[in-house]
């Protein structure tokens, strides 16, 4: 895995230390840079393709971020970056805005030490999740998520490996499907009994563009808490799902 190097863009001399210095002294960030001004980030980002982070203020007085991030995804640079938004709006606002723009995550202001290093762990962890063998599905495979007794979903299944899952599903009730929002996926495997995991959410994309209600929304998934028996039986799956693809 590349070592983390980081681009910190925000209009506040203040915020873009305390960042750096979460970064540098607890996370060992191997690299950061940090700029109040827009287009001397992308600049950067252009010059710099060893950044793979980048620290975005939305709501600055500079170039509007709506702009700055769609410019950074089209970019050679900006393509591989994890794009975390930071945000002065309450958390129901952002957590909207960022889930809606394609960011990987975001962070209220004021946020705390505690609350950047979880944040940065969190999406650290899923990439190494991603580094995990995944089997995409060429055929439907149904599957049922359930985020408690009164809200359960059809949905069908994308790709899976032993850390996780993707799921096309409906668009979920709201208050439901949050990040980290605790859940059960119930694996249909045919003719034979289903097979229920706990899972984290841990992405969450509704496609603007689809205009069936029933099919709109991409949920990741990461399986927890597993022992021995749901290992051994997942796994029995996977190889399942390789063979039919």
């Amino acid at each position: 895995m590349s070592r983390p190097n980081a681009l910190i863009v925000d209009s506040s001399t203040f915020v873009r230390g305390f960042i750096k210095k979460v970064l540098v002294e607890e996370l060992k960030f191997d690299k950061t840079r940090d700029t109040s001004d827009h287009g001397e980030a992308m600049r950067m980002l252009e010059a710099d393709r060893s950044i793979n982070w980048v620290f975005g203020e939305w709501d600055g007085p500079a170039l509007p971020a709506r702009e700055y991030l769609e410019k950074m995804r089209k970019s050679a640079a900006g393509k591989q970056a994890k794009f975390v938004m930071m945000s002065s709006g309450d958390e129901n606002s952002a957590r909207a805005l960022a889930i809606r723009e394609g960011a990987q995550d975001y962070l209220c202001k004021p946020f705390s030490q505690q609350q950047l290093s979880r944040k940065i762990q969190r999406l650290a962890g899923l990439e190494e999740r991603r580094q995990a063998e995944r089997v995409r599905l060429d055929t439907t495979c149904e599957i049922d998520i359930g985020f408690d007794a009164f809200q359960t979903y059809g949905g069908d299944l994308l790709d899976i490996s032993a850390t996780g899952c993707l799921v096309r599903t409906s668009q979920l009730q709201q208050g439901y499907g949050r990040i980290d929002d605790i859940g059960t996926v119930k694996l249909l495997p045919g003719g034979k009994n289903p097979l229920n995991i706990d899972v984290k959410v841990r992405r969450l994309q509704y496609d603007k563009n689809s205009t069936d209600p029933l099919s709109n929304t991409q949920i990741g998934l990461e399986f927890y808490d597993m022992g021995a028996t749901v290992n051994a039986k997942l796994a029995a799956f996977i190889e399942s799902c390789k063979k039919t693809r």
